[in-house]
């Protein structure tokens, strides 16, 4: 039934325009970006050594720009069918709602993979091809830090997409989630927390998008009582209440 209801999911991701059209944003957003500063970084160059480029700055595009549009592409996953009026259809076919989130979570998942691994195994080797081997001497996919974000970025995206889920399932409307979204992980916890006084010192260490950043770039947040992998389990947490929360509204809620 799982594996019906997964294939469905599919199906009608992959025959939307919107699908394709976020497709296309996110390979402007990462593959684009960094080919443009690569090229920028080629043609600037001097005479004397200059700056180079190495793994952590080329995931550090795929992970905030990329990831940002994979969030909003799993809350659409969502909303979409509120919006057109079809959520009802879906209940109809499949009336075990929970196989329906779950479907929809490891369709998007599965797609984070896919995006963000490919990604980043074209443009690491591309880029090198761009600035050369004196401007990218460690853009290599046999080098351990590529190989390490090859990973942590499908794990960074998943716990970005399990949060949009929840708080999709929650708002029920695309422009409401992100709206919620965009500012909370671009604006107030990069931002409005750390100007407000004594209160944002007090709860920096604790803000989730911080701590999932901390896990990505293996750096640990002084002030919390964990490291950077606690960082990841504690955003985790966070994560998964929203998301239940989100499914256990949609199995009470009417369609």
């Amino acid at each position: 039934m799982f594996l019906n209801v997964l294939n469905a999911e599919f199906t009608k991701l992959r025959t939307t325009k919107a699908f394709w059209g976020n497709a296309i944003v996110y390979a402007a957003m990462t593959v684009g970006i960094i080919v443009l500063v690569a090229t920028i970084m080629r043609s600037t160059r001097g005479d004397g050594p200059g700056p180079t480029l190495v793994p952590h700055d080329l995931a550090q595009v795929v992970n905030l720009a990329g990831g940002l549009v994979l969030a909003i592409m799993s809350i659409l996953v969502v909303t979409s069918e509120y919006g057109q009026k079809l959520v009802s259809v879906t209940f109809q076919a499949t009336p075990n709602r929970l196989v329906v989130a779950l479907a929809k979570l490891l369709l998007m998942i599965l797609v984070a993979t896919v995006f963000t691994v490919v990604t980043l195994v074209i443009v690491i080797p591309l880029v090198r091809m761009i600035v050369g081997s004196e401007l990218g001497p460690e853009l290599l996919l046999s080098n351990s830090e590529a190989q390490k974000y090859l990973w942590k970025t499908p794990v960074y995206a998943t716990m970005f997409i399990i949060l949009a889920q929840g708080l999709a399932w929650i708002v029920r409307s695309a422009v409401f989630s992100i709206m919620i979204i965009l500012p909370w992980f671009m604006v107030v916890e990069v931002v409005v927390v750390p100007m407000i006084p004594k209160f944002g010192e007090k709860v920096l260490p604790y803000l989730p998008f911080k701590n999932l950043s901390a896990f990505y770039y293996a750096e640990a947040i002084e002030e919390a009582p964990w490291g950077y992998w606690g960082s990841l389990w504690y955003f985790a947490a966070i994560a998964l209440v929203v998301y239940v929360v989100g499914v256990a509204l949609l199995v009470r809620r009417d369609a």
